[in-house]
């Protein structure tokens, strides 16, 4: 059995003492003002809840497809959210339609793919809106030779169990000063719940034992993800195991774009998919688009290869045709992963588009 998901970047090495250069996280996190805490998702809320104080921000653009704890925290921040058509990549084209609406566009680069953002940049400097790029899923990706995150006011990283450099904790990186406020102790039971599926990973994603893990892992991501029940800081030893995984970051990146490349190369014209039409995506997932995606995805099981619907995007707003056809019909596959996994998977892909 291969599985869609990703796999854990951290080591056990991670978790341990050993000396740290700071200085690695500029290399992808390029604002002058960067902000540790418990989540992304946290990291939104931090932001509009300052500027909604600051500068009476009250209506927020939010894509109509993406992870659902954006459109929870933007709630949380007491904003109101307004919904651009979207699929997995956000269009300059349905953007325009609301940009005069809004105080603030949030931007997500949905799987590590990216938009136009140097023209979605420059639409809202016209309309003086704040950016806000949501790089959960994008940390190192470029645009025009320019790391994502440095083209809006703010943006917000993650570094949750399952994203380009995993553990716990996030980033806000800003070009503005920030003052965050009432954050709490990161919750002891979960960092060490975090800790323990860094041990134990090993085994839950070796290809002989993932088979007996299947079904509760399928029961895990079909439920919704709590939204944490306070503003979480960020731990230190989350801080740790992240800045340690920077520092092999280029080779991480390097294994998920060759496979990527081989998937297009593979996959282009058998099945459909997005295509990186925008500057070098982070290539954390590659995502297949099929208008009869669970039939396919139960077809693909059959041949020993899990390739995921993506449970937690969703369609935000059901009246955004682009958004609706998204969460119906996208399939992702992680790319972090030996050529040797990426090959059958494209083999079976090919073999049952050719049925």
């Amino acid at each position: 059995m291969l599985l869609s998901q990703q796999r854990i970047t951290a080591r056990v090495s991670d978790l341990f003492p050993r000396p740290l250069d700071r200085r690695t996280i500029h290399k992808y996190i390029p604002q002058p003002y960067k902000y540790w805490v418990g989540s992304a998702r946290e990291g939104i809320r931090q932001v509009l809840s300052q500027l909604r104080v600051e500068k009476n921000v009250k209506k927020v653009g939010v894509p109509a497809y993406t992870c659902q704890v954006v459109l929870e925290a933007v709630y949380r921040a007491g904003c109101q959210p307004m919904f651009y058509d979207s699929g997995v990549v956000a269009e300059t084209s349905e953007i325009q339609k609301i940009i005069t609406k809004v105080d603030v566009l949030i931007v997500t680069h949905n799987f590590g793919f990216l938009p136009d953002i140097a023209s979605i940049s420059t639409l809202c400097k016209k309309h003086k809106v704040i950016l806000i790029e949501d790089c959960a899923q994008a940390l190192g990706a470029t645009y025009q030779h320019q790391l994502v995150g440095s083209f809006g006011d703010y943006a917000v990283y993650s570094f949750g169990i399952s994203k380009n450099v995993g553990f716990c904790g996030g980033i806000i990186s800003s070009k503005h000063p920030l003052r965050l406020s009432g954050l709490k102790k990161y919750p002891l039971g979960t960092l060490w719940k975090t800790v323990a599926s860094v041990l134990v990973s090993p085994f839950f994603f070796h290809k002989y034992f993932y088979p007996f893990f299947y079904p509760r892992l399928s029961r895990h991501l079909g439920r919704q993800p709590p939204f944490p029940p306070g503003p979480y800081s960020c731990p230190p030893l989350a801080k740790r195991v992240v800045l340690h995984q920077l520092k092999r970051y280029d080779k991480i990146q390097s294994i998920r774009r060759r496979n990527g490349e081989y998937c297009l190369r593979g996959l282009r014209g058998v099945v459909p998919f997005v295509e990186p039409k925008n500057g070098a995506p982070a290539w954390l997932y590659f995502v297949l688009l099929s208008i009869k995606a669970s039939a396919l995805q139960k077809r693909l099981l059959h041949h020993g290869v899990d390739i995921g619907l993506m449970r937690t995007f969703r369609c935000l707003d059901k009246n955004k045709p682009k958004a609706a056809a998204a969460e119906k019909n996208v399939l992702a596959f992680a790319l972090y992963r030996s050529p040797q996994e990426i090959a059958i998977m494209v083999k079976a892909i090919r073999q049952i588009a050719h049925e």
